[in-house]
């Protein structure tokens, strides 16, 4: 288009100027080919425990195994939940957590799976003050660290050649745990169980000492100065018109940002109600 135009004519702005037509054009905007990825965005640096845990699930000989891993300390908690995944078991596992370890966590990240994108597991984060952040379909690599921390309790119950049974199990899942909280990490060169331990004591009312204005600035801030060393990563503001690409039906179709939720997760109406959109 842009080359049959200019053999005819041009004028100050031209290319501007063709490509915000066609921008206009349903048939091109619904048809239009998926964007490429952008580079990794960094997940910020977690400056204490239990500020951003990520959670996922893996299966191991048929049972299912909830993994959830702490950014900050690396510290890895387990359950085996045989074939309930259900999100009020998964709700119980959390809460037993929260209130055993280092409290509750300022955020919470996760997959897009069933038990997590559910109202009443929304409901319930959003009563103990827990933001959950939930990370682009088919991108596995920004939940990475639970990526890695599957990857590790997977690697150990093989080696270990852990049968399926519960009693078994549980012992392997145990003894994983226990050997990896007390290993030094590579990347703080400090144990787990030492870092967790750092933490404040658990709140009877987690809501009530929730984060104060300062603490939610600072922590934005960090994201921003994050995101600033991409310089081609793409930023969108809460009322901007979005084209946004559809992964069932290879389609694309206009929207609106209604709420910027992380540095590349947005909520989003495309004209059929709000949406969890993201930028991969």
């Amino acid at each position: 288009m842009k080359e049959t135009v200019r053999r005819y004519f041009w004028w100050p702005g031209i290319t501007k100027d063709i490509e915000a037509m066609a921008a206009k054009c349903d048939g091109c905007r619904k048809y239009k080919k998926k964007p490429p990825p952008v580079p990794l965005c960094p997940w910020p640096y977690a400056r204490r425990p239990m500020e951003r845990v990520h959670i996922d699930y893996c299966e191991y000989k048929g049972k299912m195994i909830l993994v959830m891993i702490d950014a900050y300390s690396k510290k890895i908690w387990t359950r085996c939940m045989m074939s309930d995944t259900t999100t009020y078991k998964t709700l119980a596992v959390l809460f037993g957590w929260f209130c055993e370890e280092a409290g509750f966590p300022t955020t919470l990240v996760s997959d897009n799976g069933p038990q997590f994108t559910s109202k009443e597991f929304e409901e319930k984060l959003s009563k103990w003050g827990v933001k959950h952040i939930l990370t682009p379909p088919y991108h596995p690599a920004s939940n990475g660290l639970a990526e890695r921390a599957v990857g590790v309790v997977k690697d150990k119950l093989k080696k270990m050649d852990v049968s399926a049974t519960p009693v078994e199990l549980h012992i392997g899942l145990a003894y994983i745990g226990r050997v990896y909280g007390l290993t030094p990490h590579a990347s703080t060169g400090r144990c787990p169980f030492e870092l967790v331990k750092q933490g404040p004591a658990p709140s009877l009312f987690p809501c009530l000492t929730a984060r104060s204005n300062q603490q939610r600035r600072s922590e934005a801030t960090v994201v921003k100065h994050s995101v600033a060393q991409l310089h081609q990563k793409r930023q969108f503001g809460e009322g901007e018109e979005v084209v946004i690409y559809n992964n069932h039906t290879k389609l694309s179709s206009k929207g609106t940002i209604l709420e910027i939720l992380g540095t590349n997760n947005y909520l989003a109406d495309c004209g059929d109600g709000p949406k969890h959109v993201s930028v991969i």
